[in-house]
């Protein structure tokens, strides 16, 4: 069983994530690495909207570390593309708390 990645997300930030990342599936892939992303990023995606469905403040979130890195990619992804303000510093935020524990495993 791979290793499990917990960190905590509140509602403006997940609903912003996962805007992105229906933006992200919204185009279809091209190439092995685009299929393998788009697969995994579907699979969180609706996993992410069901739990936006509790309507929380605040999401501690449990996920394996191939989907934390695919989450972290969104966010980073979501500060590039999203225009200065609130939902940009949003992603901002949520960077400087999922960074730190999804870094460890890259590299």
């Amino acid at each position: 069983m791979p290793e499990q990645v917990r960190f905590n997300v509140d509602a403006h930030q997940l609903r912003v994530v996962v805007g992105v990342m229906q933006s992200y599936l919204s185009e279809p892939p091209r190439g092995e690495l685009h299929h393998f992303l788009h697969s995994i990023i579907a699979q969180q995606c609706v996993t992410l909207e069901r739990k936006l469905l509790l309507r929380r403040l605040e999401y501690r979130l449990s996920m394996p570390t191939h989907f934390a890195i695919a989450f972290r990619r969104m966010v980073s992804v979501g500060m590039e593309v999203l225009p200065e303000g609130t939902n940009k510093t949003a992603m901002r935020m949520l960077m400087a708390e999922v960074d730190p524990i999804v870094s460890s495993f890259l590299g």
